[in-house]
């Protein structure tokens, strides 16, 4: 990590990585090679050219409609290269995915090859072209193709600039409106950064990521904040306790994140699973995105004898506070340093 890391991006973070350790690992699936950071730059210029050549450069608005799973990981990290992102919930109607198409405008969309989406529907009433992305399931965990589409020429074209939108999101809307936020590379990289640091991540660390990636929390300290240490990212998008335990086991994630109700469920299935935890290689794990209840981060690490560490943030900031790591002192029922 950069003591300038608001002065570069994750691309280029990224690069760094590969560039020193170009067989580390990146992203991890079940069944499948990981992808190492080597091979995400590849996957990274593949999709600068791809994009520049159909017109798309720095600052034009991409939707992605995606599966939160590794591929999803593989196709944010193209767009950052060389455009702006904007990840939606898969799960929205024709109609939600026109008005957030229309509000954030977006010039271009993202999906999987084989979805039928209605993210489609959304797009042609739009007139915005339909970007469509091949998972291939019989490599490395994230390796996808994408496919080409109508040439054209980019404004800007090459690599992005600190100063440059990665993200554009919306806010959950529970106090009001749901709000437009636009999100700079230097941004991004600084609280990605600082997420880094607060859970004193290193390139050893491997974060099983609950949370979608249309989301801050999977955006900001999942997927940037691992890449940015130089570790390595499990996406998890069909949640079960039974895959979550054997998980612990197969793929070795020393940390994971999600928000109250996933810490609700692994906390009242833990006792069915002591072998895992006890096989496990889980170091602490992360809640936000909510209140976990005191009683329950209690219960929960005593039962994988491992940290509960709470963060707060918002989407408009990233990390706002955080609890230290231990030996550092916690105070239960607050977030932050005492």
């Amino acid at each position: 990590m950069s003591d300038h890391h608001d002065q570069i991006t994750i691309g280029d973070v990224v690069r760094r990585h590969a560039a020193a350790s170009p067989d580390a690992p990146a992203l991890v699936a079940e069944g499948r090679p990981p992808l190492s950071y080597a091979a995400l730059v590849a996957l990274m210029d593949q999709f600068q050219q791809g994009l520049n050549g159909m017109g798309l450069g720095r600052q034009d608005r991409i939707a992605i409609v995606h599966p939160s799973n590794s591929a999803m990981a593989s196709i944010v990290m193209g767009v950052w290269s060389c455009a702006t992102a904007a990840p939606m919930n898969p799960d929205f109607t024709v109609g939600e995915f026109t008005i957030h198409m229309r509000d954030l405008g977006v010039k271009a969309v993202i999906v999987a090859a084989d979805a039928g989406t209605p993210a489609r529907s959304a797009a042609a009433y739009l007139g915005l072209p339909v970007i469509e992305v091949e998972s291939l399931e019989d490599q490395a965990a994230g390796m996808v193709d994408i496919r080409p589409g109508p040439p054209g020429i980019a404004a800007q074209p090459g690599r992005v600039q600190p100063l440059d939108l990665a993200l554009v999101l919306t806010t959950s809307g529970t106090t009001s409106r749901s709000k437009i936020v636009p999100v700079r590379h230097r941004q991004l990289s600084a609280t990605s950064d600082y997420s880094a640091r607060l859970f004193e991540l290193t390139a050893e660390d491997r974060c099983l990521n609950l949370m979608p990636l249309f989301h801050a929390h999977g955006l900001y300290s999942s997927l940037a904040g691992t890449l940015i240490s130089g570790g390595s990212l499990i996406n998890f998008p069909d949640f079960s306790s039974d895959s979550f335990f054997r998980m612990l086991v197969t793929l070795r994630p020393t940390w994971y994140s999600g928000s109250y109700t996933f810490h609700h469920t692994i906390c009242a299935q833990a006792p069915n699973f002591k072998t895992e935890i006890e096989q496990s290689n889980l170091r602490f794990s992360r809640t936000a995105s909510g209140h976990l209840d005191s009683e329950i981060a209690d219960e929960l690490e005593a039962v994988l004898g491992v940290p509960v560490l709470q963060t707060y943030s918002m989407t408009e900031t990233g990390r706002i506070s955080g609890s230290p790591q231990p030996p550092k002192i916690r105070k239960r029922g607050t977030v932050g340093l005492c």
